[in-house]
């Protein structure tokens, strides 16, 4: 008897800009060369999904596709993914700019043609693995992983595991509203072993704001009721938040598109979808490992969870300026043979987390973390991370940072190429990067092959326990201490309680599925020379941040930050 063929199991779901379902359904049913309408369907999502995840991280407009990377992606050969390319451009769905193509090292940019009509948000369309070959589901489901035994174990032992929590999503999907008639099969062609295509005739999609009619000679069409205000509802067989492509040129229910108003909750949907991914940078082979977590908002992180448990994050302060520290050190003592005064004077700031406040108030800046955090992008953009310019062309904040650290200053612009816009100066952001993993990944890696589940946000580690935390940051300070340097810390705690849901007044607005941006959820910042262990004495410093906690939780909390201080204080001792 002939082996019983396995189907795969489950759903694969793919993102793509909202408004777009109809231009790409037109082109595959169009295109007179594709044979396997079905298959490229897929193949087309796999792409438009990968460029649009890529652009929205990268937040930008377009970004760099090779052909190497379509092959790898969809299994296409050079020729097919160059055709692909070539179609997607000619029905106007997405744009190439050539403008800073170098053979061999920066590919052509892609990016999506507006549409006439702008709409927020993303499209949600999931297919049914059982509809698909079993070689195309295995390529575009992998889960995109590094040929690395460490970075494969921290996928496998965290990323994967992940999990959202308090925060029902299903509230923020709504119908796409995509009327498509799609009539059954026109001419369909009979099984048979020697064929392998499933050659579907697609009628053209139309966008429509009215209602379909329900006719008797049509079958496998959805049928809506019209509202009393002319709007569309599916009627009582239909997902009430689904509407089924049936019939057609796709099978019966095979794709199912969904719309999200808001693009900000597409890392939540990835998460929540099981579109797992964990790999090294494109650019750079010691440059930063990229996850789900990389690019995740910060007011969502008390959602992440793992094995039902929320986080406890622990940040390095002014973590950029101080790893630059290890950079200027290294420079003056390779040309001075000593330590100059003002690069002892930039790391002393940079261990007592007061390196931005100096620059933020000779500029008369309000030093709320709002504008921190802007600032901090503005001094790298204008003093680390840019070329050499010219004397007279240079940016405010770069001529008070040489006049401050004239040897720190004068280390930056040996290691950005001495010249004046000299394309050597990425090496400063590369290199930083590079000592950023090898001490935070590094630090990662060693806990998890601990059996400890924890994960990375750049300069920040996350963890369900706080002993887990304890022990991470002993491996900092041990790491740190080769260089001399001591090191601040940030408490980030995500483990309060919160409402499963988001359907509150003060969390909803009523007319939109909009998420209100809430306040972040405030870091415990402990500072060593204020440690106090009475209940009272904590408080004192808490409730500023913690008025709205309840006077019969307040125990909870005090003890948490209890522990927190011990460690500090155990750390200051030894």
């Amino acid at each position: 008897m002939p082996r019983k063929k396995k189907l795969a199991l489950g759903e694969h779901t793919f993102y793509i800009p909202a408004g777009y379902t109809p231009q790409i359904m037109d082109f595959v049913c169009k295109t007179s060369v594709i044979e396997d309408k079905k298959l490229y369907l897929v193949k087309v999502l796999a792409f438009v999904d990968n460029l649009y995840v890529r652009v929205k991280h990268a937040k930008k407009i377009k970004a760099g596709v090779s052909i190497k990377r379509i092959h790898y992606l969809l299994g296409l050969d050079n020729s097919d993914c160059t055709l692909l390319l070539n179609l997607l451009q000619e029905h106007k769905i997405i744009f190439c700019d050539k403008s800073k193509f170098v053979a061999g090292k920066i590919p052509y940019s892609y990016g999506f043609v507006p549409l006439t009509e702008k709409m927020p948000g993303f499209e949600r369309i999931t297919v049914k693995k059982k509809d698909i070959r079993k070689s195309t589901m295995k390529a575009i489901c992998r889960p995109n992983t590094i040929e690395n035994e460490d970075n494969k174990l921290y996928y496998d032992e965290v990323i994967s595991k992940l999990e959202i929590t308090g925060i029902n999503l299903s509230d923020f999907e709504i119908l796409a509203g995509y009327e498509d008639i799609l009539g059954k099969e026109e001419n369909p062609q009979k099984s048979s072993k020697k064929s392998k295509n499933n050659n579907y005739h697609f009628p053209p999609i139309h966008y429509s704001g009215g209602c379909v009619p329900e006719t008797e000679n049509r079958v496998n069409t959805i049928f809506f009721n019209q509202k009393a205000d002319g709007g569309c509802v599916p009627d009582e067989k239909t997902d009430e938040n689904r509407l089924l492509y049936s019939g057609g040129c796709v099978p019966d229910g095979f794709i199912t598109v969904t719309k999200v108003t808001d693009d900000k909750l597409l890392p939540l949907f990835r998460i929540h979808d099981k579109r797992f991914f964990c790999r090294p940078s494109y650019k750079h082979k010691d440059g930063r490992v990229y996850t789900n977590v990389t690019n995740f908002p910060k007011k969502f992180r008390k959602h992440l969870s793992i094995d039902g448990k929320r986080f406890i994050g622990i940040d390095i302060r002014n973590c950029q300026p101080l790893l630059a520290a290890i950079l200027f050190m290294n420079y003056s003592m390779q040309v001075y043979g000593e330590l100059k005064e003002d690069i002892v004077e930039y790391k002393r700031q940079c261990e007592d987390c007061t390196f931005y406040e100096y620059f933020m108030g000779i500029n008369k800046i309000d030093q709320s973390e709002e504008n921190r955090q802007t600032f901090k992008g503005k001094f790298f953009g204008e003093c680390f991370y840019s070329k050499n310019a010219a004397e007279d062309k240079r940016k405010e904040l770069s001529i008070q940072f040489q006049q401050k650290y004239p040897t720190c200053y004068e280390a930056l612009v040996n290691y950005k190429g001495k010249y004046e816009y000299s394309p050597e100066y990425k090496q400063v952001p590369i290199t930083l990067q590079a000592v950023e993993k090898s001490i935070i990944f590094g630090t990662n890696i060693e806990l998890v092959k601990a059996g400890i589940k924890c994960f990375n946000i750049f300069d920040s580690l996350f963890f369900t326990s706080m002993d887990d935390l304890g022990k991470a940051r002993e491996i900092l300070v041990k790491k740190f201490s080769v260089w001399n340097i001591k090191p601040g810390f940030k408490i980030e705690d995500y483990t309060k309680d919160i409402d499963s849901g988001v359907s509150d007044a003060e969390n909803r607005d009523e007319n939109t599925n909009d998420y209100i941006d809430s306040p972040d959820e405030p870091a415990v910042i402990i500072e060593p020379e204020s440690v106090e262990y009475t209940d009272n004495q904590i408080w004192e410093q808490l409730k500023e941040e913690y008025w709205y906690v309840p006077e019969d939780e307040r125990k909870q909390t005090i003890d948490r930050v209890r522990e927190l201080l011990k460690l500090q204080a155990a750390e200051e001792l030894s």
